[in-house]
Parts: structure tokens; C-alpha cells; sequence
């Protein structure tokens, strides 16, 4: 008879959870929500059910999609678990609303909740102006928002002033951020002086954080507010052909060239520029 394996109870919930991070890491639950409940503002806990089962979960505010209510049906996706006090649930990730009566009941859910802190009142709205300025942008600088809005924005109005704030937009640190950051915004409109602590763009569509950072690294003599918008494989005929990278910032023309150990680096503001051939 084989020996009968044996687990302490810490170690079976330690078992327990390698064997699912390695089986079940990430799992995706439809069903009907229950016993909905919020405490101190910043845990969630429910159930999801159908007729015959009912598995718990536990999340973050920050992963709501908005107000929701027991009896709709949702979708969540998280990590099981197994707690060493508190027993099994799913670490929620996200809540998406399934099916049309869901997701019309969550919009007027979070109509209701924006109508009753009077965000909606009329007196709170104002005209854009037209055409605009100088615009803030507040999202994540590596975010395909970032380089969308940027690129929308190059196709209809060139040259327009971009004030980017630099947040996160999702997990706990997002709300904090995004606040301070429409803060800051609100009180550069009052206080001009201070837009020079905001990065400054133009309205070209550029590189992202992580180009841009490598371009100013390659090319120090560059100012840190003049971004990179795009890099080209090129050739420079000078003593001889040097086949590298054409660099075009917002104020630039860069080239670099590494031969087997032969550096080539040029550096033309636009100003410097007399007349460009095709």
C-alpha cells in the first residue's frame, strides 16, 4: 500500500495555490451578482451564482466599472485563491456588464450617481473654444490614448500647444494622480507661469516615452522638451557613404552612423536649415 501523503494545513494552502498560479492563473466567471458590499470605501466583495453554484470574490473599488447591483450579470476575470483565514474567492481584475439590459442598467446606475453630486447641473458647463489653443492632455505617456489623441490632433489642427500630464490610469495610485493632474491643469489656466513645469508638444503625432528618451540619450545636445517624431534608415554622403538613422524631431534634423567602432553624429536645428531637394 502506498504511503498516504500528508499536508500540514499551511502547507496545503501553499500547495494549493502553486498548483492553481500554474493550472488556472487567470480565469474569466459569468453570472448573476450577489451580496454586493463595499467597506470602508475601497474593498468589494460578491458572489457571481447561476442555479446551482456560488463562488466568492474580492477586489478593489478601483476595479469597478461603475455602480452596479445585486441581481445583474457580469463577467468578471481575476486570480483564484485560496486564503490561509478567509478561504477560496477570485482576486478580481476587471467587472464588464454582460448583455443589454446590464449595460444600460450600469449607465443609469452611473447617470444617477453623476446627476445626484451635480455634474450635470447646467450651470457647471462651458463653451470650448474654437478652435483651441492649447490643450491639456492627461493620460499615461506610453498609452495608445497618448499617441492616438496626438496623431488625431496632426491631422486637423497642426502646431496646436499640448500641455501632457504624465498619470496612471488604472490601479489605486490612477484616482490621486488624475486629480492632481486636473488640478494642476485648472491652475495653469489661472497661473500661466506655471505651464513650464507641464512637458510641452506641439501637435505632431511623436515617438513614444521610451524613443524619445533613446533619442535624447544618443543626442544630448538636443533640449529635452524638443520630442522625437519619427526615424529613418538613411545614408550620408560625406569623405564617404555612412549608412545609418535620420532622426526628425520638433526642432531637429539628427543623424547617427556606426561603423564598426566610426561614430558620425550630426545635429541641425531647422533654423539652420537653408533649403531641402527632394
Amino acid at each position: 500500500m502506498d504511503e498516504q501523503l500528508i499536508f500540514g494545513v499551511s502547507d496545503f494552502v501553499t500547495y494549493l495555490n502553486q498548483t492553481l498560479e500554474i493550472a488556472y492563473p487567470y480565469v474569466t466567471i459569468e453570472g448573476e451578482l450577489a451580496n454586493l458590499r463595499v467597506s470602508k470605501n475601497r474593498w468589494v466583495y460578491f458572489d457571481l451564482k447561476d442555479e446551482d453554484s456560488s463562488v466568492k470574490f474580492f477586489g478593489t473599488v478601483y476595479a469597478l466599472p461603475g455602480p452596479l447591483e445585486d441581481g445583474m450579470v457580469v463577467r468578471v476575470s481575476g486570480n483564484p485563491r485560496l486564503h490561509n483565514l478567509y478561504g477560496f474567492s477570485v482576486n478580481v481584475q476587471s467587472i464588464t456588464p454582460v448583455g443589454e439590459g446590464a449595460l444600460r442598467r450600469a449607465a443609469d446606475l452611473l447617470a444617477a450617481k453623476l446627476q445626484a453630486e451635480g455634474l450635470f447641473a447646467p450651470e457647471r458647463k462651458r463653451s470650448l473654444p474654437y478652435p483651441p489653443q492649447r490643450i491639456a492632455l492627461i493620460t499615461a505617456g506610453e498609452s495608445a490614448a497618448y499617441v492616438d489623441f496626438l496623431k488625431i490632433l496632426n491631422a486637423r489642427w497642426r502646431g496646436i500647444a499640448v500641455d501632457h500630464y504624465d498619470v496612471q490610469v488604472q490601479g489605486e495610485p490612477a484616482v490621486g494622480q488624475i486629480v492632481a493632474a486636473i488640478a494642476a491643469a485648472n491652475a495653469s489656466v489661472a497661473h500661466p507661469t506655471n505651464l513650464r513645469n507641464a512637458p510641452k508638444i506641439t501637435g505632431f503625432a511623436v515617438a513614444s516615452k521610451k524613443r524619445n528618451r533613446d533619442f535624447h540619450q544618443l543626442f544630448r545636445s538636443v533640449p529635452d522638451d524638443d520630442y522625437l517624431i519619427e526615424d529613418y534608415s538613411c545614408a550620408l554622403q560625406r569623405e564617404i557613404l555612412a549608412h545609418g538613422r535620420l532622426y526628425v524631431s520638433e526642432g531637429h534634423l539628427c543623424f547617427s552612423s556606426n561603423i564598426f567602432g566610426w561614430v558620425t553624429t550630426l545635429v541641425m536645428s531647422f533654423d539652420e536649415i537653408v533649403s531641402v531637394e527632394k
